[in-house]
């Protein structure tokens, strides 16, 4: 439909409405007619002043390069987002790694203060400096608890804070357990003089009612035979 004529004008043929009123109009190569088509029916509409078409036919863009533009355009989008996926996965990964390691160094040292502290208990006398080290232990050891439900995976914290607690409270029970058994190697290994002393050192150290001293009986009067 866009043959050319004689000095660059169109040739005679049907071309689309210069109007846009239907989607052909005939040219008949020196002015527009009033023939008209739509979808292959043939009428008549006259028209004024028309334009005369343009002897060299426009030409669409290639299609293809911005089909391939947009798809690279696509293509890097999806793989920025892929990337992004990827490393957000890692650090949590790695977030929750460490905090599930926290949490079981945190469990591991509860228990062995705890267990530190029930075998330091059968060696604390009453008012002795045992007993008051002992109390603090067991109140810091109910903190350190308390810390570790307050962890979670995305917040290993409370997990540290509650292990450091916990080792502090099973060195001081650790502790009072070797100074008791100390004192029984040295009172095993004292002679019955020093055995002595240690026992009234003991009676000082620790003035509970198991050590009180019981008096002794007043003997009774011998019965009279005669």
């Amino acid at each position: 439909m866009e043959t050319q004529g004689a000095g660059g004008v169109p040739a005679a043929d049907w071309h689309p409405d210069p109007v846009g009123r239907h989607e052909f109009r005939y040219w008949d190569g020196a002015a527009w007619t009033g023939n008209v088509s739509d979808l292959g029916q043939a009428s008549v509409d006259p028209m004024e002043a028309p334009p005369a078409p343009s002897a060299t036919p426009v030409q669409d863009a290639p299609a293809g390069p911005k089909t391939a533009s947009r798809g690279t355009k696509k293509l890097v989008i999806i793989g920025a987002v892929l990337l992004l996926l990827v490393a957000v996965g890692a650090w949590g990964a790695s977030a929750i790694s460490r905090s599930m390691t926290a949490k079981d160094a945190a469990a591991s040292s509860i228990a062995a203060a705890r267990q530190s502290i029930t075998a330091a208990d059968p060696a604390v006398e009453p008012g002795s400096q045992e007993l008051t080290e002992s109390q603090k232990s067991k109140s810091e050891l109910d903190e350190a608890t308390s810390l570790y439900a307050q962890g979670s995976v995305f917040n290993a914290g409370p997990y540290r804070d509650a292990k450091t607690t916990a080792d502090q409270v099973r060195v001081v029970a650790q502790g009072i357990s070797d100074r008791v058994r100390a004192l029984a190697a040295e009172a095993s290994a004292a002679s019955p003089e020093d055995a002595v002393d240690l026992y009234f050192s003991l009676q000082t150290k620790y003035p509970g009612p198991s050590r009180a001293r019981t008096p002794s009986p007043t003997p009774r009067a011998p019965l009279s035979t005669t």
